[in-house]
């Protein structure tokens, strides 16, 4: 289901502010959603800073009847529900200690405290109900210029919270075509250590962020460049494949379906030529937390079991196709494409036997094999391994008449391999 756009004009987003800015308190949206709110551009999530305290947002929200759920108390941080939507509430805080993944926070009255502890200056812009904006670090202007700037000292901004690294390219990719402050880089650079200390996951969610972004591949290169991927991805022993990947964006524009234009898929055209083994990617995928389904999916495209090359036969192809899924193979002839055309003067030959290959397989129906293991049961095949023996002849012809056997013509081969 796609997600819910919303924006801080909205109702709903108002009427939540209006409870909060009640009995002496004040609220003002923050973060991302103003920043985007500024570009004109859609957003999913509803952040508000508020002077209440948790137990003061709770007892508002109560006494309007929204559900709110303590999803982040210890911190200051109440989700309130309303109509399906969440609205993200934590009350202004300030770090009093942190050891480079968590922080202890005690609250505060102060604005500008609040703002302080932010990551990036374009995420600590406040807006309140009459559409005001709050800026105490130039974030609007570092949003104009498409800079991204960590709030006062970056390397003590990092060594707050490691993850910051990740998040500094992240917003790279998304917000700026270029690094304006080298000092920024620097403080990324010289705190890569830090990074051991962070969760799979939480280097999971930044790296497909990255990897989904409109402009993944200078980003890419800089933190390849700085030896960041040393530090994220485990054993790595060969040399990220930037050159498939740029190939990979521009194959991207002809087929702008989710098969293709995919994380996972990025992801396998950097590791394609590494000559990596599936372990190594099994390995990645765990240390990363992907789902087993994600894990799968990077393995198969990546395994060299597949010959999925540009010029196979539709015999080839109609098996791969059967084997994989569309989606995988789709997934994996623009990978293979993106890597043969990285390797050649005059891609062209290459680009229109992949594309020809990809239209095949988005049109073939795939047929279903007219008989089963029940079946050959049913006919007194003993259990087990005869039984997938007998299966295994049977669609092989199958196949070799491309798939135009019958049902009937398989049963009587079935029968004849049970006399002989």
């Amino acid at each position: 289901m796609p997600p819910k756009y919303v924006t801080v004009e909205s109702l709903n987003s108002q009427k939540i502010l209006h409870l909060l800015n009640q009995e002496g308190g004040e609220a003002r949206f923050v973060g991302g959603c103003v920043r985007d709110h500024l570009l004109t551009q859609s957003y999913t999530d509803i952040d508000i800073a508020t002077t209440h305290v948790p137990e003061e947002v709770v007892r508002l929200m109560d006494q309007a009847g929204i559900k709110t759920i303590p999803t982040g108390i210890k911190h200051g941080t109440v989700t309130a529900m309303l109509e399906g939507q969440a609205f993200e509430i934590t009350t202004l805080r300030k770090d009093t200690q942190c050891d480079g993944r968590h922080a202890e926070v005690e609250y505060t009255s102060k604005w500008e405290e609040d703002a302080a502890r932010r990551d990036f200056t374009i995420n600590a812009l406040y807006m309140d109900a009459q559409g005001e904006i709050y800026d105490y670090f130039n974030g609007q202007e570092d949003l104009a210029n498409k800079v991204i700037r960590f709030v006062g000292d970056p390397v003590a901004r990092i060594q707050e919270d490691y993850l910051r690294i990740l998040r500094f390219f992240r917003f790279q990719s998304y917000y700026s075509d270029e690094f304006k402050f080298p000092m920024q880089l620097e403080a990324c650079a010289i705190n890569l250590e830090g990074l051991a200390q962070l969760s799979g996951e939480r280097i999971q969610a930044e790296m497909l962020k990255i990897l989904s972004s409109p402009r993944p591949l200078y980003v890419l290169m800089v933190m390849n460049k700085i030896g960041l991927f040393n530090y994220i991805i485990p054993n790595l022993n060969g040399e990220i494949n930037f050159g498939a990947l740029k190939q990979l964006l521009r194959i991207e524009k002809f087929y702008p379906e989710e098969a293709v234009v995919n994380p996972y898929v990025r992801l396998a055209a950097m590791l394609i030529l590494g000559n990596y083994s599936q372990e190594f990617i099994l390995d990645l995928g765990s240390y990363w937390k992907f789902s087993s389904d994600n894990r799968n999916f990077l393995a198969v495209i990546l395994s060299q079991e597949h010959e999925v090359i540009s010029d196979m036969d539709r015999a080839a192809a109609k098996r791969e196709i059967r084997v994989l899924t569309k989606d995988y193979f789709i997934a994996t002839c623009v990978v293979r494409w993106a890597a043969e055309c990285h390797f050649v003067d005059d891609p062209e030959k290459i680009n229109q036997a992949y594309k020809e290959l990809i239209d095949f397989a988005k049109g073939w129906k795939i047929p279903i094999m007219p008989i089963r293991g029940r079946d050959l049961l049913d006919m007194g095949v003993g259990e087990g391994k005869e039984v997938g023996a007998l299966l295994k002849k049977a669609e092989a012809v199958w196949e070799a008449n491309d798939y135009r056997t019958t049902r009937e013509e398989l049963f009587a081969l079935v029968r004849s391999e049970m006399v002989s």
